[in-house]
């Protein structure tokens, strides 16, 4: 993962043809699991920051998991869920290894200029990130939000406001993975920052499109 992150719990899931064991760490350490003899394993899923029960009679196949829809609004700050599939040929050895990677993105800003020749303040300085996805299945084979449906992230002030010298921020925020082909019903993600001057409400915006899983975006914002 190419930014700051935790893992408070991570869940296995062994798959012959069906469920043979999901398996539960609560450690960053790696998980021991043991097969029996004759079982011929076929994959490993693990889902890490996931919370609550699942239920493993619906999971007995493992088809299932191109369905599974997570919900960024749901996870924990700083604990992103992840999620990493590991083919298990026959011949295996003693030990395997599945990476798993973060379901979002970190949209970083490092800086924030006023750049505009009369030097006006710009006041109340406020980001998000509007046409964010929210939903996202952890194991499709693209990058593809789960739905149509997006939205406006909450808009989140800088410390002060800005006049001939820059800012530095260090402001992050979140959002699911987009590359949807854009249309009037699928915009692209932007990331827009509002501000006052002289009295009237300006805003200006950055494109993010298209924005895989598990990436890091620093920006410098100019405002001219």
């Amino acid at each position: 993962c190419p930014f700051e992150y935790k893992i408070g719990r991570v869940d296995y899931f062994l798959y012959e043809e069906r469920l043979i064991g999901h398996f539960t760490s609560t450690r960053e350490e790696p998980l021991e699991i043991k097969v029996e003899k004759g079982l011929e394993v076929q994959k490993l899923y693990a889902l890490a920051n996931g919370f609550g029960e699942y239920n493993e009679q619906a999971l007995w196949h493992h088809d299932i998991f191109k369905d599974l829809i997570m919900d960024i609004r749901d996870e924990r700050k700083g604990y992103p869920f992840m999620s990493g599939v590991l083919d298990i040929s026959g011949d295996y050895k003693d030990t395997v290894e599945v990476e798993i990677r973060a379901l979002s993105s970190e949209i970083r800003i490092r800086s924030v200029s006023n750049l505009s020749t009369d030097y006006s303040l710009l006041e109340n300085p406020r980001i998000y990130i509007r046409n964010a996805y929210p939903r996202a299945r952890p194991f499709s084979p693209t990058n593809y939000s789960s739905s149509g449906k997006y939205y406006d992230t909450e808009r989140e002030f800088l410390s002060q406001d800005i006049g001939i010298y820059s800012l530095y921020p260090e402001m992050k925020l979140y959002t699911y993975p987009n590359d949807i082909p854009e249309t009037e019903l699928s915009p692209g993600t932007e990331l827009v920052m509002e501000y006052e001057k002289e009295g009237r409400t300006y805003e200006k915006s950055w494109s993010l499109y298209p924005l895989e899983r598990n990436s890091l975006v620093i920006l410098d914002l100019d405002i001219r």
